[in-house]
């Protein structure tokens, strides 16, 4: 996911949605990666569930900080990494945006499908999936997204005075992540529960495949 996140950063068509609130920061510091932003802005979100869930918050979500951490350093080796990847040509551009999609795509699908835990993000869509159980996640996700887009926007011009880090990479995977991910799910899922799930799982996820 980071790797998909510096790869969305070097097409310079807008960050991805959950980066499009920290690269503000990160540029009003001087920062040369949004390593340490993208940790505070998790950290936040991942406090934010807390009154969301009320009595059904679980303390194991607080797991979102530490691996919001890690997730922090990883944004900083991979964009010092990726530095090198420079796109002159537009349509370069939308290439290298369309595999950063795809990759978080991938690595939010991955996170769900073990139910160990996620990043901040995707345990937001998920916390507002058990008040609202009617959404399913990867619309959620693309609600969150999208919300995520629109506080950065916000927070561009209030900071900036300007519009910075969002253009039209960012609506895209504000778009496409959640609906990339909904259809990964079909066998990401299945395999989690293959490989990884308790007895009682993998009996319940055989028992559907076969009635299906």
């Amino acid at each position: 996911m980071s790797v998909g996140v510096n790869l969305s950063i070097q097409a310079d068509l807008g960050t991805s949605p959950i980066s499009s609130i920290p690269t503000v920061p990160a540029r009003v510091l001087g920062f040369d990666d949004i390593g340490v932003t993208t940790f505070i802005v998790n950290a936040v979100i991942a406090l934010v569930q807390i009154p969301i869930l009320r009595k059904k918050y679980d303390p194991i979500l607080l797991l979102q900080i530490p691996v919001s951490t890690v997730f922090g350093l990883l944004c900083s080796a991979s964009g010092t990494f990726l530095k090198g990847v420079t796109p002159s040509a537009y349509r370069d551009n939308r290439l290298v945006c369309i595999a950063g999609i795809v990759l978080v795509a991938v690595g939010v699908s991955t996170e769900v499908a073990t139910n160990v835990t996620t990043l901040a993000g995707e345990g937001l869509a998920l916390s507002l999936n058990k008040v609202t159980p009617k959404i399913k996640f990867g619309y959620m996700k693309v609600i969150v997204d999208c919300t995520l887009v629109v506080i950065a926007v916000i927070v561009s011009f209030s900071c900036l005075h300007e519009l910075y880090g969002v253009r039209e990479g960012t609506l895209a995977a504000a778009v496409f992540v959640g609906l990339i991910a909904k259809q990964l799910n079909k066998l990401t899922v299945p395999l989690a529960d293959k490989f990884f799930a308790p007895p009682h799982r993998k009996e319940r996820a055989t028992e559907e495949t076969t009635s299906d």
